[in-house]
């Protein structure tokens, strides 16, 4: 039990004695990973101070007391430890508008409570108001974490793989696992490209639940030039019952022999004892898009006919509006029909390049409409 004196020495941060103060508004802000924590499991805490000026911070010095429910593992090399549970941090001087960070592992202790519970662990830290501070609403601040026990924590991984689809775009696969004998509610994932634009993202589905992206969820003046930025699937697959697989797909256009990068990560309500696997990337070989590529161009007539030519940038409205029609059955039986006779054409017009011309000239109010779609 921490006495009240040392109770107001949590998380105080002072300047050193002897040394005129200056006007330098100090800010703490203290994080937990994770938030939902699992006994005998790791607890990583992040302390960012920053000096919001308008003068220099001196000879800043950051004390720390730990939640007495966990050990310490490792800490910053400018800390020292006074006590098992008291860090003092030793910061130097700090800039207006710099920052320090500091960083402490932990491991959160077993839960000797019977029948076992969870509990909430609470770390603070902040500065002691300060005639030279102007601002004191930002002077201290505090995490909480929730400790579960282990019978209470799942264990979700996930794994991002990727192929070539038979038009040429790049669908990626994002595969995750229940590992445990407990359900898990409100399992997301998170898939990001930032090389690739919205503009560039074909198709998202997944086996359970649903999937979003910004323009999805922007309102008004947000959406504009939402098709430029960076490519951001958040798929909410629901619960995820015990051992259940379930699957979201991802399908990119990529006219280019370029390989993609891709980044995935997947959460849920409960605590996870392993977060190493809750994260994958995919590098999508080059060598395996020009296959395609080349495979595309003896078998596909807008292929063909864009391959090399200023037109090739349309090829993505083309199979926009593909897919938009295979959502009818109508669409759906004309785009079987056009890849039942697209090859043995798209061969023909190969032999007899004098009808290209002729081919490209019908295919541009194909192209017109298709932008419109």
């Amino acid at each position: 039990m921490k006495t009240t004196t040392q109770a107001a020495l949590v998380g105080i941060i002072s300047l050193g004695p002897g040394l005129a103060r200056a006007e330098a508004d100090v800010s703490v802000t203290k994080t937990a990973t994770p938030e939902i924590a699992v006994e005998n499991r790791s607890i990583d805490y992040r302390i960012v101070i920053t000096n919001l000026g308008p003068d220099v911070a001196q000879r800043v010095e950051l004390v720390d007391d730990l939640p007495e429910e966990v050990g310490l593992l490792q800490i910053d090399s400018r800390c020292i430890v006074e006590t098992p549970t008291r860090l003092r941090c030793l910061l130097g001087n700090i800039a207006e508008n710099e920052n320090r960070i500091i960083e402490i592992q932990t491991r959160a202790d077993a839960i000797t409570e019977l029948p076992p519970v969870q509990r909430i662990i609470t770390n603070r830290a902040g500065i002691e108001p300060r005639e030279d501070d102007p601002f004191f609403d930002n002077d201290a601040d505090e995490v909480d974490v929730v400790v579960v026990p282990e019978e209470d924590a799942a264990d979700l991984s996930l794994n991002l793989s990727s192929r070539i689809i038979d038009n040429g775009d790049v669908q990626f696969t994002l595969e995750v696992f229940n590992n445990s004998a407990l359900g898990v509610d409100n399992v997301t994932t998170i898939f990001r490209m930032d090389e690739l634009a919205l503009s560039e993202l074909s198709e998202i589905s997944s086996t359970r639940g649903s999937c979003l992206t910004p323009r999805d969820t922007c309102i008004g003046e947000e959406c504009e030039g939402i098709e430029n930025e960076p490519i951001e699937v958040i798929c909410n697959l629901g619960t995820l019952t015990a051992t259940a697989t379930e699957r979201a797909f991802i399908t990119v256009f990529r006219q280019s022999s370029e390989s993609l990068s891709a980044t995935a990560e997947v959460s849920g309500d409960r605590a996870d004892p392993n977060l190493d696997n809750n994260s994958d990337t995919e590098i999508t070989d080059r060598t395996g898009i020009t296959i395609a590529l080349d495979q595309i161009s003896g078998g596909c007539i807008a292929s063909r006919l864009a391959a090399g030519r200023p037109i090739e940038r349309d090829l993505n409205h083309l199979r926009r509006a593909r897919d938009r029609m295979k959502r009818f059955a109508w669409g759906r039986r004309f785009v079987a029909a056009y890849y039942h006779s697209s090859p043995a054409l798209s061969r023909y017009i190969g032999r007899h390049p004098h009808l290209a011309v002729f081919a490209r000239i019908l295919l541009k109010p194909v192209i017109f409409i298709a932008r419109r779609l």
